[in-house]
């Protein structure tokens, strides 16, 4: 980044333009489900889109783990351990207590 000419330029337009990626993608699908567009025949449609968001996020997520520093690896960190906080994924049980529900 600190030997290529402009390398902190294309570095920023990476980063920005995955963040305006998932951003956009995520306004695209609010939009078609608040104008109920996802309604038949669409439903494949409307599958296909959610996907599509879902590996972009998951995309945009692992090249956030990229560069190894320590800002990335605890913020991945923290996003990879949030389904155990849900009661069915994780491994928590149901009370917030941190005890066994009886």
């Amino acid at each position: 980044m600190t030997k290529v000419p402009y390398g902190w330029l294309f570095r920023e337009m990476h980063a920005v333009g995955s963040n305006l990626m998932i951003t956009v993608g995520a306004l695209h699908m609010i939009t078609v489900f608040m104008m109920g567009n996802y309604k038949r025949p669409r439903e494949l449609t409307w599958v296909g889109g959610g996907l599509s968001l879902m590996f972009t996020v998951l995309f945009g997520l692992s090249g956030y783990l990229l560069p190894w520093s320590q800002l990335s690896y605890w913020a991945t960190t923290v996003v990879t351990s949030m389904p155990t906080a849900f009661p069915v994924i994780g491994n928590r049980p149901l009370s917030c207590s941190g005890e066994a529900s009886r």
